[in-house]
């Protein structure tokens, strides 16, 4: 068990280290398990969640999951949830629930809620709600929970829901509002004494007004007292007089709160100062009302210190002096800022109610008692045939319903006063182009208080009528014409009929229908009197009791129960029943009978084959969201999401044009410029493609929503999948026309329904041949392994014909080894809804040969009663398992020729983890490969501190990095694209350090993306010490030579001296005058050598490196003093690796083209790699060289000069096969071709 826990563990942290994910052999080697372990730990992660599968190709790729579990997002939930089976068994609950009760998940889960000592479960009738809802209904209660001598409150939400097993459980979700309890009670407490202090002080303030007249000081002492009172008041309190242009006499602490300004700078001032011109010119109105000596109430707006606006409402009354004269005015104002700002949320809230009305598909008015239109939105007048909403206002609706309907229409009317609504009226109303229609009229009361402009009154009548046309006229259209069909087609189902019957209270059948006999072989009478239960097996007897039950109280809808007849064959049934009276008294039950056995054994097959071919379709809902004028998008709901395939948040953060197309782009900006704010809705149809490709056509409604401005701040787009519709619409009217026909259509019909019928046998042929031929082998298996049904490609991989295979069981053709694994395998599938997987070894009957196969089974869900069945889906993988044994052989023998290579080799992934490191690098660095194999600690082997290695560098691609880390001895390489080499020391390796030469190269993948990196070492160490042995021994030899040639050259030059001299003192013989010449010549020439040894001893004697093209020419010219010529330099960068004497090839070549091109202005040097071999082309525009001169001027002894030039430079150039020939058209200026073997130069 421990080493099962480490290998998960294992698998686990090698995926979190990766975020491509890896495969089963990937895996496999890295926790050097076997693949089948891996895989079924693998299977282990899939099922628990933890790991994800994803396909590429025909590999699988596994990686953590990036889902949150639900139980972790549960547990985040500020609420306390259950979650229930339907034997009201605990499955879940979160840790609120845990910390509340104080007790572990194991002590509680998959126990009853009624055994579980609980504190929730406590709670009265609490188990009474949870068997209702597991039934299905929803509820909320709240009730009160004693837990630990405290008392909580609780708000417990009970939600039918489905469990993963498809079976019926219950949500159970609890709010804690303990708190909130708490302070609605300490509110409703300070509300009662607040009450109560100011009754007290009302009363009081009464008895004091009473007697005031009579004691003067009493009055004065109350005055003092109610002061304080003003002070402490919630309005602001002043009074001013009104004869003295408004000025205050009086403010309270409150109104300078409100006003912003302390009470000193408030007292002394006029009331007027504190608004603006409109606002005072209305006070100073009401102001003079006041005076007549009736109290006043209107709103103001005042000026705050700040400038902020102050919106007020003031209660002002006239105060009266002793004579009983008009003396003062008192405001009483309070602060209705926030119910300001509240009312602008209604009114906005309003607009949004008003937008949905005017967007709803049906036409919605209000109209009065006598029928005259209040209000209207589009599609309520496009019913009437107007175009614009004003228009139909005020029209009476009466005069647009058919006369025949108008009673039936006053009649709802009639209903929706006493009732508060009437439901389905359905009438025809004719539009003001006398088209007539059916519409489906719901009708519900208003009182016309509400503050809702959209349904207000105009007039004073007490109640509106709310009225929603629902245009039927298509289905009528269509219930017509079936009415017509079956009036056609009566003769032809006479004969068909259901069960009648009737029972008594008690469920006792009091009449039953003839035809119950060739249903179910019962006489009418044999069943006279006896209970329904006779016709249903025992099974079924609590189902029809609940009907029956329901049906006495008018509760049953159409539900399918299973029958028992004379003989003891069962029949599925549908039956509907609703209960009879007889004198107003409930007599009992009458109902029908359907007999629907056939259909459902069709309905059986069906679900069969839809199993195999089908999938579920899901309904999709109406396209609403909401955006900004600037086209931001405020909102959308799911189904727009679910549309464009992107999350609410993500489209939350685009511009709506980002998501549609061009051309609703351009129909929205057409339509959104026409509206105003009269008519602030539009219409249009239109096509638009969804996110995955396919076309729909949608009904769209657009609104514009205004501020308090006119100006539009909001828009909503609310749009219909109406393509069905139109596709009924094209279907309905096809069956008109083919309804309108004569009989002889009739005939085309029933031949086009066998043509039909003919297309649909071609088409499950179709299907039945793509079922035999499938590339994999489908079977269908029993509980006890024998095969019920199999196709051909299942047949073929047994190596029998199907009819050999059938009824035989699967289990005999798979070979021993693998039969423990497959009988596993099916008890897997049988017990599971889930897909389970296996490999598995099968025998070929006809040829013996073993195949490899892969095993898909899934258990088929079958109707209660049936037999269980499994379909399972063989795929031979042998040749997938071959080649990846392969694979593996292969890797094993790289492995092996990488580890006995006698060169040093390390590999490092992306991950710059050593994944392999040969003998030969563990003798080389000391380092041992089990040490650094899995880490990234290779740089050990060459450096004491972390470096990175040119493996490092290259992995990553950061091909800039190596020329700053290696400048001068990293190159690119000229046998591996990609790869760099070079030569450090490296001080740390062995005892004196280690000189090595190492090349990195990158490893690519089909894709060529880097994946690893291979560097290989070679020690050069002891070449390195030959070297500066050589080196050494060459300064030395070159010591010598230059003491001797210049002893040579010395002994020449007295030589030349004597020649000269016996030249002068000779005799005038020409015989001796010829020896004397030959003598001076022959010194000449052995000078001349000397020279040219001098010249020739510095080639080889340092090492080649990489030399500029373009500084070589420019190095020539400036040793030449040769500025003055033109150069042009061919500007792509190009180096040549060579030895440094090649600077003095180019030093002859200018040398050359000043001394013998005579008129040289230009010099011209380009580069040409065309044909792969690199070519320097050095031309100048002097006299040329003669056609005779061409391969001359290479020779030693050629020149005008004793100098050796190009015969020197040939010689250098020749050390490194770089040839030279000249080339030039004599006349025309001399052209050099310098060309260059691949390795030696590179281009960039």
């Amino acid at each position: 068990m421990a080493n099962y826990d480490d290998e998960l563990d294992q698998i686990k942290r090698v995926l979190r280290g990766t975020a491509k994910g890896l495969t089963v052999t990937e895996l496999a080697r890295h926790i050097q398990v076997n693949r089948n372990s891996v895989a079924k730990y693998l299977d282990i992660l899939r099922t628990s969640g933890m790991v994800e599968m994803k396909a590429v190709g025909s590999a699988k790729i596994y990686s953590l999951t990036k889902r949150i579990p639900v139980s972790s997002i549960l547990s985040l939930s500020s609420d306390y949830i259950f979650v229930l089976d339907n034997d009201a068994k605990i499955t879940y609950v979160n840790d609120n629930v845990l910390h509340f009760e104080k007790v572990t998940a194991d002590e509680i889960i998959g126990k009853s809620a009624d055994s579980v000592p609980m504190a929730f479960f406590s709670v009265a009738d609490i188990h009474g709600f949870i068997k209702e809802g597991i039934g299905g209904t929803e509820t909320t209660k709240e009730f009160k929970v004693i837990k630990d001598d405290q008392h909580f409150c609780f708000r417990a939400k009970f939600v039918p829901s489905l469990l993963e097993d498809r079976r019926k459980g219950l949500l159970l979700l609890l709010e804690d509002i303990t708190e909130i309890k708490k302070y609605q009670k300490q509110l409703e407490k300070t509300v009662a004494d607040q009450n109560e202090e100011l009754t007290t002080s009302y009363q009081k303030l009464t008895s004091e007004q009473e007697i005031s007249k009579e004691v003067k000081g009493a009055f004065e002492k109350s005055e003092r007292r109610y002061h304080n009172l003003i002070e402490l008041a919630q309005e602001g309190v002043l009074t001013l007089n009104v004869d003295t242009e408004g000025l205050i006499t009086f403010a309270n602490t409150k109104l300078s709160e409100i006003f912003g300004y302390p009470v000193n700078e408030i007292t002394g001032r006029s009331i007027y100062s504190f608004t603006d011109e409109k606002n005072a010119a209305l006070l100073k109105r009401d102001v003079v009302r006041l005076k007549s000596g009736k109290p006043q109430c209107f709103t103001v707006t005042f000026i705050k210190k700040d400038g902020s606006p102050v919106y007020t409402r003031v209660s002002a009354s006239s105060g009266l002096n002793e004579s009983g004269k008009f003396s003062y005015g008192l405001f009483l104002i309070s602060d209705i800022s926030e119910l300001k700002k509240a009312d602008e949320a209604v009114h906005q809230s309003e607009l949004h109610y008003r937008m949905l009305i005017e967007t709803m598909p049906n036409g919605v008015i209000t109209i009065t008692p006598d029928g005259s239109i209040q209000t209207a939105n589009i599609h309520a007048a496009e019913m009437l045939g107007y175009t614009d909403i004003g228009d139909a206002i005020g029209k009476n609706l009466f005069d647009y319903i058919a006369p025949t309907d108008l009673e039936k229409c006053t009649g709802a009317l009639k209903r929706a006063t006493e009732k508060g609504f009437s439901r389905s009226t359905e009438c025809t109303l004719i539009s003001q182009d006398s088209t007539g229609f059916c519409v489906e009229l719901n009708v519900s009361t208003i009182e016309t208080e509400l503050n809702i402009s959209t349904i207000r009154s105009h007039e004073t009548a007490p109640v509106v009528y709310v009225c929603i046309l629902s245009d039927i006229t298509e289905r009528r259209k269509a219930d017509y014409l079936i009415k017509k069909s079956e009036e056609k087609h009566r003769a032809l189902v006479e004969g068909m009929s259901n069960i009648v019957f009737t029972t008594d209270t008690k469920g006792k059948m009091t009449y039953a229908s003839p035809v119950i006999h060739h249903i179910l072989g019962y006489e009418p009478a044999e069943l006279s009197g006896k209970h329904f239960y006779k016709l249903v097996p025992p099974e079924e007897r609590y189902k029809i009791g609940l009907m029956l039950k329901n049906a006495l109280q008018d509760k049953t809808s159409p539900e399918e129960y299973r029958m028992v007849d004379k003989t003891g064959s069962f029949h599925d049934v549908r039956i509907i029943a609703q209960p009879y009276w007889e004198k107003d008294k409930l007599a009992g039950i009458n109902g029908l009978i359907e007999d629907i056995t056939e259909r459902k054994k069709a309905e059986l097959q069906l679900k069969k084959v839809e199993l195999q071919y089908k999938d579920v379709v899901e309904d999709q809902t109406d396209l609403i969201c909401r955006f900004h004028p600037d086209f931001s998008i405020t909102f959308v709901n799911p189904a727009f999401s679910r549309y464009y395939q992107m999350p609410q948040d993500m489209i939350l953060q685009k511009n709506l044009f980002d998501v549609i197309s061009t051309v609703e782009q351009k129909k929205i900006r057409e339509i959104i410029g026409d509206l105003t704010v009269d008519r602030p809705v539009k219409t249009f149809e239109h096509e638009s493609i969804s996110a995955k490709g396919t076309t729909h056509s949608y009904y769209t409604t657009i609104r514009a929503i205004y501020n308090m401005n006119n100006e539009p701040s909001e828009f909503q787009i609310s749009s219909r999948d109406i393509t069905e519709l139109q596709q009924y619409y094209k279907k309905s009217q096809h069956l008109l026309e083919e309804l309108q026909v004569h009989q002889k259509e009739l005939e085309a019909q029933n031949e086009e329904l066998r043509m039909l019928r003919q297309q649909a046998e071609h088409s499950e042929r179709k299907y039945l041949d793509l079922y035999n031929h499938a590339p994999d082998g489908y079977f269908t298996l029993a509980p006890n392994g024998l095969i019920t049904e199999v196709n051909l490609t299942g047949a073929a991989l047994l190596g029998k014909s199907r009819d050999q295979v059938l009824n035989t069981s699967l289990q005999n053709y798979i070979t021993p080894e693998t039969r423990d694994t497959f009988i596993a395998f099916c008890r897997r599938v049988f017990e599971s809804s889930r897909k389970q997987k296996c490999e598995l070894t099968i025998i070929r009957e006809d040829t013996g040969e073993h195949l490899v196969i892969q095993a898909d089974g899934k258990r088929i869900e079958q109707e209660p009663g049936l037999e269980k069945r499994c379909r399972i889906a063989m795929t031979d993988i042998t040749e997938r398992v071959m080649a990846e044994k392969a694979i593996s052989e292969s890797e094993d023998r790289l492995k092996k020729m990488i580890d006995g290579s006698s060169v040093p080799i390390f590999v490092l992934d992306k991950n710059h983890e050593v994944q392999y490191w040969n003998k030969a690098m563990s003798a080389c660095t000391g380092v041992r490969a089990k040490d650094v194999i899995g880490t990234g600690l290779h740089w050990k082997g060459f450096y004491k501190e972390e470096h990175a290695c040119l493996a490092d560098l290259i992995v990553d691609g950061d091909y800039d990095q190596i020329t700053k880390i290696y400048p001068d001895t990293a190159s690119r390489s000229q046998l591996i694209e990609g790869a760099y080499e070079a030569i450090d020391f490296f001080p740390s390796m062995g005892q004196k350090g280690k000189w090595l030469h190492f090349t990195a190269s990158p490893v690519y993948d089909t894709k060529r993306n880097i994946i690893a990196a291979l560097e290989t070492i070679i020690d050069i160490t002891d070449l390195k010490l030959a070297e500066e042995t050589v080196k050494s021994a060459n300064i030395k030899l070159n010591t010598l030579t230059k003491i001797t040639r210049h002893d040579i050259i010395n002994q020449l030059t007295i030589l030349l001296g004597y020649v000269e001299f016996l030249e002068q003192t000779l005799p005038e013989d020409k015989s001796i005058k010829k020896h004397a010449e030959k003598i001076k010549n022959a010194a000449q020439t052995i000078q001349n050598l000397i020279v040219f040894t001098r010249e020739y001893q510095n080639l080889g004697m340092e090492l080649a490196r990489w030399h500029s093209l373009d500084q070589l020419i420019h190095k020539a010219i400036d040793t030449a003093k040769a500025r003055s010529l033109k150069i042009d330099i061919d500007p792509q960068p190009v180096s040549i690796y060579a030895d440094p004497l090649i600077e003095r090839v180019f030093e002859n070549l200018v040398n050359n083209a000043i001394r013998y091109g005579e008129k040289v202005t230009e010099i011209h040097v380009s580069f040409d790699n065309a044909n792969g071999t690199g070519k320097i082309i050095f031309e100048d525009n002097g006299i040329g060289v003669p056609a005779a001169q061409k391969t001359r001027i290479f020779s030693k002894d050629a020149g005008k000069t004793p100098e050796l030039g190009l015969f020197i430079s040939k010689e250098i150039l020749g050390c490194h096969d770089i040839s030279i020939k000249e080339t030039g058209e004599p006349g025309k200026g001399a052209r050099f071709e310098i060309e260059v073997p691949v390795a030696r130069y590179k281009v960039g």
